[in-house]
């Protein structure tokens, strides 16, 4: 890496790290300054919905995917684990993990269906979803109690450290801080050049980049056309707008990928010609045979070996370029 790469990548990782600890800090110092279980019961539905943002993030955000059934899954999961505790006396971290299971599990059976659409599609699709999965909660009143929803559950077990006074999550600030430490390790995990390491993106390609500007001027328009932006929205943000953004850029951002997967499959075409065309002419030059024959003599070596004319040119350059070097340090 280039001192000025390096320079790059410490300047876009640094705030994060200090957002990192920031945050870290906040949380810590949260609930001594919200005191009553009023407060802090609060502040644990709100790291509950920070964890609901970072999963839009990732699928909307990395993925580069429209999904609006965020929703649905989190019910799910929620449901299906509150029953499990509830209805059959499943330990807490058993039917969390049950939980996360079956929302993935009905995950993975949308995208079934879903596998094949894009930008507003898979938007309506996925909205679609989560309006069935909220009607089936809402209205399996034996199962779920529909709108009165289910109380008493447990909490999370105890946690015994040896040395350190015991842990109970019926305190709701430990609660809270357990709630917020998912968080935590999931903005972790979302860092970029963690999800780099993963490879969650599977490429290169940029997520969809919604601008949120206060006025217009010049200045503002030009920064706009650099950043290369699919959308914009201004301040304050009225709720009618911003579904229909989101739809149009990720609309926007999906044909520039393709745009971009052409682009890069006709420069791969015209550089293998190129390579075909130099073969071409080192066999006519070696076998004295005309431009056709050469050609011919290629395609039958691709078709034998059954690789593309491409990598046979290929392969034909670079055995020439060897054997003009070791020609030329044989004469030296």
């Amino acid at each position: 890496m280039s001192d000025a790469a390096a320079t790059r990548q410490a300047y876009r990782s640094s705030p994060r790290r200090y957002a990192f600890l920031a945050a870290a800090l906040a949380i810590a110092v949260l609930p001594m300054v919200l005191t009553g279980n009023y407060w802090q019961t609060n502040l644990t539905v709100c790291a509950i919905n920070v964890l609901l943002a970072l999963g839009l993030d990732f699928i909307l955000g990395y993925a580069g995917q429209l999904n609006l059934g965020q929703s649905a899954f989190y019910g799910l999961g929620a449901y299906v684990s509150t029953l499990l505790i509830t209805k059959l006396g499943v330990p807490f971290w058993g039917a969390f993990a049950a939980g996360v299971a079956f929302a993935g599990l009905a995950g993975m059976i949308l995208a079934l269906f879903a596998v094949r659409l894009r930008g507003h599609y898979l938007a309506i699709a996925s909205l679609g979803f989560a309006v069935i999965i909220h009607q089936i909660l809402l209205n399996w009143i034996s199962l779920t109690q529909g709108p009165l929803g289910i109380y008493a559950i447990p909490p999370p077990p105890g946690i015994a450290i040896p040395g350190l006074p015991a842990i109970s999550f019926r305190n709701p600030v430990a609660l809270f801080y357990l709630v917020a430490a998912f968080a935590l390790l999931v903005y972790f995990l979302l860092d970029p050049d963690q999800a780099a390491a993963m490879n969650w993106r599977g490429g290169e390609l940029r997520a969809t980049m919604i601008a949120i500007i206060d006025f217009e001027n010049p200045t503002i328009l030009k920064e706009l056309l650099d950043s290369n932006a699919h959308g914009v929205l201004v301040r304050p943000i009225r709720p009618g707008g911003v579904l229909s953004t989101l739809v149009l850029a990720s609309s926007h951002r999906n044909y520039e990928a393709r745009l971009l997967g052409k682009v890069a499959k006709l420069e791969e075409t015209l550089k293998a010609r190129r390579e075909i065309e130099k073969a071409t002419r080192i066999i006519m030059k070696l076998r004295g045979l005309s431009e056709g024959e050469a050609y011919e003599f290629i395609r039958r070596q691709a078709t034998a070996k059954r690789i593309s004319t491409g990598a046979i040119a290929t392969s034909i350059i670079n055995a020439q370029t060897i054997l003009s070097e070791l020609d030329g340090g044989g004469k030296g």
